[in-house]
């Protein structure tokens, strides 16, 4: 059990490696369940990235038709005007 915190030649046999196991196991679970988390948030972040994206992508076409319209609409005042 030893090598799981030190390479077998630097073991100084203090025979502690049941306590020192003990007691990183929680540590150990931890840092498992800290990474999962990450690894969610990370998928869940690029989701969420996507998400604004495409309503980006929306609101500009809006933007676009509405400027679209609007000039069409002075260039027919434009014209009336004219006559």
């Amino acid at each position: 059990m030893f090598r799981w915190f030190r390479k077998k030649e630097e073991c100084i046999k203090c025979e502690q490696c049941q306590k020192c196991y003990e007691f990183s196991k929680p540590l150990k679970k931890d840092l498992d369940a800290l990474n999962k988390i990450l690894r969610e948030q990370d998928t869940s972040f690029g989701k969420e990235i996507s998400f604004l994206r495409q309503e980006m992508d929306i609101v500009k076409r809006n933007m676009v038709n509405a400027l679209i319209n609007l000039r069409n609409e002075i260039g027919e005042k434009l014209l009336e005007a004219d006559k």
